[in-house]
């Protein structure tokens, strides 16, 4: 009998309505082991990929989060009440969303009172890090096609990234700078030239999008399956999954073409009901955002130099939002 059809079975049985199920267990009940794709990328139990296990799974009744550290899947029933909500209500951002529902405002906002005080921060100290952004994105423009540069191009984006506290509690606080090698390498490609500067309001159709999600999946599958020594022990570990903040803040360090997906960016966010985690739909809105404000963007750039973007307005708009509520 087909694997699937056998889960989907014993979904049919099982009368729990949240409950946790290890791959090994999973694999019993099929009669066959998963692929490595199962035990390594979170995106095999997405729907949103299309895979068919997922699907067969939601079609049972159930929503999938993989948590694929521990080894298992948490299965959650859909029931009826549940279907007209958002899928995002079942993760572990619930918080953001549910602090959305009380704090709605509309698109058109006032910008610059929120970036200035970025901007004030931004000229009063010389060394501050906030210039991180500056010194990778010059770098990253002038030198991404001069293979003699890469070393110099991912020393700049490992300093940017550890100014900016994605070292801290990271996989990449056990690796050296070159590590990094590749993502250089991959951001540099030919192909990723139309979104260099990202300009949401050149891209009326939202057509360059698809191509801002192949870098940011092709970040995240880089680091995916990749190993590194827990500190102080021989521990050997497997990266499982990487954080949209981790693989968004190289993004827009390099290319400035979507705004760093932070705590305090997604409570910005959520404050406007809009999409926190990375996806299609959260940067239609982030677009729509910022067509929105376009006069009061343009403004806002001409204070800065030509390294900043629209997007990166919206980061730092977002970002000191979100600050403003804690």
């Amino acid at each position: 009998m087909d694997k699937f059809i056998d889960f989907a079975d014993y979904l049919k049985r099982d009368k729990r309505n949240d409950f946790y199920i290890s791959l090994k267990e999973i694999e019993e009940i099929i009669g066959q082991p998963l692929c490595r794709s199962a035990y390594v990328h979170p995106t095999y139990w997405s729907t949103s990929d299309t895979h068919r296990f997922a699907l067969v799974i939601e079609d049972s009744g159930f929503k999938v989060r993989p948590d694929l550290v521990n080894e298992r899947i948490r299965l959650i029933r859909i029931s009826k009440a549940d279907e007209s909500l958002d899928d995002d209500l079942l993760d572990d951002d619930y918080e953001f969303k549910n602090y959305s529902k009380k704090h709605t405002k509309p698109l058109k906002v006032d910008l610059t009172k929120q970036v200035d005080k970025f901007i004030n921060v931004y000229w009063s100290d010389p060394n501050g890090r906030y210039l991180s952004y500056d010194h990778i994105r010059r770098i990253f423009i002038e030198y991404r096609k001069d293979k003699s540069k890469l070393d110099l191009l991912t020393l700049n984006l490992y300093a940017y990234l550890a100014s900016w506290g994605m070292l801290r509690n990271s996989f990449l606080m056990q690796k050296d700078y070159k590590f990094l090698t590749p993502i250089v390498e991959i951001l540099s490609r030919d192909k990723y030239d139309p979104i260099l500067n990202y300009e949401p309001f050149n891209d009326p159709d939202n057509k360059q999008l698809d191509l801002i999600l192949a870098a940011y999946h092709e970040i995240k599958y880089f680091f995916i399956g990749q190993t590194y020594y827990v500190e102080g022990t021989r521990t050997k570990k497997r990266i499982v999954d990487v954080s949209d903040t981790l693989i968004t803040k190289i993004l827009l360090g390099t290319l400035g073409c979507v705004v760093a997906f932070d705590t305090y960016v997604r409570k910005g966010l959520s404050n406007y009901r809009l999409t926190q985690k990375v996806n299609k739909q959260s940067l239609i809105e982030l677009n729509n955002f910022i067509r929105e404000n376009k006069e009061e963007v343009k403004e806002i750039l001409s204070k800065l130099n030509d390294l900043y973007t629209p997007m990166k307005v919206a980061d730092m708009f977002f970002f000191e939002e979100g600050f403003s509520f804690d």
